[in-house]
């Protein structure tokens, strides 16, 4: 059960990662910079 519930959370955490990560992109226009987006989120 605890491993289902980090699974889940691991998932949402990734998702909120990709969404900041085109939402940097978009402003940049630097797919280089996308470390920097992820270290914002």
């Amino acid at each position: 059960m605890r491993e289902d519930r980090f699974a889940r959370n691991q998932e949402s955490v990734r998702r909120k990662t990709d969404r900041a990560i085109v939402k940097w992109r978009t402003v940049t226009g630097n797919d280089e910079n996308y470390v920097y987006a992820i270290a914002l989120s």
